[in-house]
């Protein structure tokens, strides 16, 4: 979740996308539904525990979402990180499509290829705070919640997370002033972006 502007000879960073903690570190490359539960507690505290209306905090036990809120609330074992990848693990395990991957990237790939390529579906709001170059993406969450809960099918909130990062690369490459953009990284592996 790291954007650089880079000439031949040096670079610098100048935005990232806002951290969030990952219950049980590593692990949660194969533990989407661990991504998406640390999306959740950045967003909503505590409460995000008790969410079992969403997919990816009913996919634990009611011990083991006590022990990961512990590990979230004390950042004990819950690194941060400003992954884009674990970004889009946490979006593919709350709509329901991968709560545990054979594979890192899996679920990213899952939800790429849940969109309906001929529907624009519009995008989620995002905040952005030039001065440090953080791209909060806390509003597109709660929008996305807010769609869940409403039934809205995965393929549109697929399209509208997808729309939403193309949004962030477009503001912040216009905030600096660039034209050019190279998106590297496996979870730009995406036709879609």
């Amino acid at each position: 979740g790291e954007f650089l502007v880079a000439t031949r000879d040096e670079y610098e960073r100048v935005a990232h996308l806002r951290p969030f903690r990952l219950p049980g570190g590593d692990i949660a490359a194969r533990e989407p539904r661990r991504s998406a539960l640390g999306l959740l507690h950045a967003v909503y505290g505590q409460d995000a525990l008790a969410m079992t209306d969403i997919p990816s905090v009913r996919a634990f036990s009611e011990a083991e979402r006590r022990v990961l809120g512990q590990m979230l609330a004390r950042g004990v074992n819950a690194p941060v990180t400003s992954s884009a990848g674990r970004l889009f693990d946490g979006f593919a395990s709350l709509v329901g499509l991968k709560r545990r991957a054979a594979f890192e990237g899996q679920a990213a790939m899952m939800l790429e290829h849940a969109i309906d390529p001929a529907a624009p579906y519009g995008s989620y709001d995002y905040e952005y705070d030039a001065a440090p170059g953080v791209l909060d993406w806390r509003p597109m969450l709660r929008r996305a919640v807010a769609d869940l809960i409403a039934s809205v099918p995965a393929s549109e909130i697929a399209a509208r997370f997808h729309n939403t990062l193309v949004a962030m690369i477009v503001t912040v490459a216009r905030s600096v002033g660039i034209s050019d953009v190279v998106l590297t990284g496996g979870c730009f592996q995406n036709a879609r972006l």
